[in-house]
C-alpha cells in the first residue's frame, strides 16, 4: 500500500532586498517566542561584505535588522555561529579580514535587543579578550587560557550549544589541571561564555569528537 502524499505549506518567506550572501556564511537562531535571527553579509558601497543582522517575528515581518563592519573600506566579514545568551541577545562568532596583517581575524559580536552593538572583539591571528581552548577538536578535558592574568578570576562558566541552550554550568575550574570534563558531551559544536569578576563576558568555541 502506498504512503499518502504528504504536501507542505509556505507559512511566510521573507527579503530585505539586499545584495545577500553564500548559503555557507548565514546562521540562524530562535527566540522563545517564535522570532528568528538571521545573520549574513551583503555588500557595501566599496564592494566589502558587512555583516548583516535581522530579526524577524512569527508571522515573517521584519522588526530590525543592523549591518555592522569594522572599516568599510577594506574589511570583509565572514559569519561562522550565533547564539542568543540568558537575555536573549544575539552574539555572533565569525572572522574579519584584517588588512594590515594580509589575514583574517577572528571576531565575536554581541547585541542588544534593540539591535545596537554592544560588545566587540577583534582578535588578531589569536584571542585577545576572548578565550584560548585547547585542546580544539576535544574528546574528554577541554583546558581554558585567556588574556587575563589568572582563570580564577572567572566566576562564571557555562557550555552552550549551537541552539543557544546552556548544558553545563561550572563555577570553578578543577583546581587540579584547570580543566572542564567534557566527556559526557554528544560530539558537535559548542560555546564556553566565562563571566569575570569585573562582569565582563568572553567566549571561545570548540568542537566535541568522539573519545
Amino acid at each position: 500500500m502506498s504512503q499518502p502524499a504528504t504536501y507542505y505549506l509556505t507559512e511566510w518567506y521573507a527579503s530585505d532586498g539586499l545584495p545577500g550572501s553564500e548559503p555557507e556564511q548565514v546562521a540562524t537562531v530562535a527566540d522563545g517566542s517564535g522570532n528568528l535571527y538571521v545573520a549574513g553579509v551583503t555588500l557595501n558601497a566599496y564592494e566589502k561584505y558587512d555583516l548583516h543582522l535581522a530579526k524577524y517575528d512569527d508571522d515573517g515581518d521584519l522588526l530590525w535588522f543592523e549591518t555592522f563592519n569594522l572599516t568599510d573600506t577594506t574589511a570583509n566579514v565572514i559569519v561562522g555561529q550565533m547564539i542568543l545568551d540568558n537575555a536573549g541577545n544575539p552574539i555572533i562568532a565569525g572572522s574579519v579580514y584584517n588588512g594590515s596583517t594580509n589575514r583574517y581575524d577572528a571576531l565575536t559580536l554581541k547585541f542588544k535587543l534593540d539591535c545596537n552593538p554592544v560588545a566587540v572583539s577583534e582578535v588578531e591571528n589569536s584571542v585577545a579578550r576572548s578565550l584560548q581552548l585547547y585542546p580544539n577538536p576535544a574528546t574528554q578535558r577541554l583546558f581554558i587560557k585567556s588574556d587575563l592574568s589568572e582563570t580564577s578570576a572567572f566566576v562564571d562558566i557555562r557550555i552552550v550549544d549551537a541552539l543557544g541552550h546552556s548544558l553545563n554550568r561550572i563555577e570553578t575550574l578543577s583546581p587540579v589541571d584547570g580543566g572542564i570534563d567534557i566527556s559526557s558531551l554528544p560530539p558537535s559544536v559548542y560555546f564556553i561564555i566565562a563571566t569575570t569578576k569585573g562582569n565582563d563576558q568572553l567566549f571561545g568555541r570548540f568542537i566535541k569528537m568522539h573519545h
